[in-house]
């Protein structure tokens, strides 16, 4: 018997010789050299459906992390390009728990194919992993999950494994659902900025710094201030932009204020911008803050309030444009004071005259598209039907080209 092992354990060992060593050993795992965009070689999970490759793939919307992948402490994987079938295709894959407490996935990207050469999809939103993958735990494994947007989408996932990566590579999965994608909003936001680029393009607001201060007309009550006519515009024309909207604040430090822009907006970024909208006075009127006038310098009227934001702004940005926005049409009256939401309009448009301020006009305007005082209206684009203050997302797009082409003409002037 030792002997008939022996001469299969010579026989064995002559096979090795013949095939090369290597196929006779297990498989060890493959361990990253480095973080960068080279790839060293590549490895095919075991479903075939995906080749992941040692290195880093990013995306438009986060170079800024160039640096940090560059860190010792820090090995990357990414997949090949993943062809997605029909809209609702759901893409997953599990975190081996053999892999570093670090893992975690850095980007999804989107790609098309250009000749025979993959490129970042200039129709997608390409961003990292904050609100475009999925995570779910049970029984302490993380599975990253993404379902598509709309047909034929080419995604890479790109995969943080810690300092030393020993684990399996993650097996990809996907299967047809008829869940809603992922990214289906910011599919549709893009869609629409692309169609509205069509539409109307001033090339006066491209690249602007801009700062916009007011209370829910900007501060996008309900609906997110992603959704805010200002974030369309600032998308649109690639602004750096800053919403400082607070939904129910008013301008003035009267008696029952919320958030005061008159206190705030020292809090403001110090980079000088090239305008400065601000906006206010629906809740100074619900408040029933005194009108008062620009000569009283008391921040506790409307009006008082109005000329030392305007003073002050001058002082704190030299060379900003400022434009003042009304408040919509309401046609309402405070029962308290008597005083009606035309009357605080027509003093924020005589005072901002006086103190040499444009001003847009939002709420006796035949080009401005909102009327709260219309039924249809308000059931069709407000937040509620009810609702004579807060527009829908589908109000803010509509109201966008309004003020585009407001404040476009005050800047080309």
């Amino acid at each position: 018997m030792k002997k008939l092992f022996s001469l299969l354990l010579i026989l064995s060992l002559i096979v090795c010789s013949v095939a090369g060593l290597s196929s006779c050993l297990l498989p060890t795992p493959a361990t990253p050299e480095g973080g960068g965009d080279e790839i060293e070689e590549e490895k095919k999970d075991d479903t075939d459906d995906s080749v992941w490759q040692k290195g880093y793939v990013g995306s438009r919307q986060n170079t800024e992390y160039s640096e940090k992948i560059k860190s010792p402490d820090d090995e990357y994987i990414y997949t090949d390009v993943i062809e997605l079938g029909a809209k609702g295709t759901r893409v997953s894959f599990t975190d081996s728990q053999k892999l570093s407490d670090i893992s975690d996935v850095y980007v999804l990207s989107f790609w098309e194919k250009v000749g025979d050469e993959w490129e970042l999809d200039s129709y997608a939103p390409n961003q990292n992993d904050e609100s475009s993958v999925v995570r779910t735990v049970e029984n302490g494994v993380m599975t990253y999950s993404y379902v598509s947007s709309r047909d034929g989408e080419c995604i890479r996932f790109c995969y943080r494994v810690g300092t030393t990566f020993y684990g399996e590579y993650p097996r990809i999965s996907t299967e047809q659902t008829s869940e809603t994608g992922t990214l289906a909003t910011e599919f549709e936001r893009m869609e629409y900025l692309e169609m509205d680029t069509q539409r109307a393009y001033y090339d006066v607001l491209e690249g602007k710094t801009a700062y916009f201060i007011g209370d829910s007309l900007f501060g996008a009550h309900g609906i997110g201030k992603e959704n805010c006519w200002i974030a369309l515009l600032g998308d649109k024309y690639k602004m750096n932009y800053v919403n400082y909207g607070i939904s129910g604040c008013t301008l003035s430090a009267c008696e029952g204020g919320a958030n005061p822009i008159i206190n705030r907006y020292t809090e403001m970024s110090k980079e000088q911008p090239d305008f400065i909208v601000i906006e206010g006075g629906r809740n100074d009127f619900n408040k029933g803050a005194l009108i008062g006038s620009i000569d009283e310098k008391d921040k506790t009227t409307y009006l008082g309030a109005l000329s030392m934001l305007v003073e002050g702004l001058r002082e704190r940005y030299p060379d900003a444009t400022i434009i003042a926005v009304t408040f919509w049409k309401t046609n309402t009256t405070n029962k308290t004071t008597g005083k009606s939401s035309n009357e605080y309009v027509d003093a924020m448009m005589a005072a901002c005259d006086e103190l040499g301020v444009l001003c847009v006009n939002a709420y006796d305007n035949t080009d401005c598209p909102v009327d709260m005082t219309d039924a249809d209206f308000r059931a069709q684009y407000c937040f509620e039907p009810g609702d004579v203050c807060h527009l829908n997302v589908d109000g803010m797009k509509l109201v966008m080209p309004f003020f585009e082409k407001e404040i476009a003409e005050i800047l080309g002037k």
